[in-house]
């Protein structure tokens, strides 16, 4: 299985809404969203960066 399929496997049986992961209130704008998404993608890209090349 993939990292990204993973990833959201682990979410879904968490039963954490992606709110509560990007630390939003239920309803954030689009812009809130996007605001919160792109450092959480900045900071997984690194972590799964360093697993990769890690040695």
């Amino acid at each position: 299985m993939s990292t990204v399929k993973e990833a959201a496997h682990r979410l879904s049986k968490s039963k954490m809404s992606l709110y509560a992961v990007l630390d939003l209130k239920k309803g954030a704008s689009p812009e809130d969203i996007k605001k919160s998404y792109e450092p959480n993608v900045i900071l997984e890209a690194r972590k799964i960066a360093k697993m990769i090349f890690k040695r």
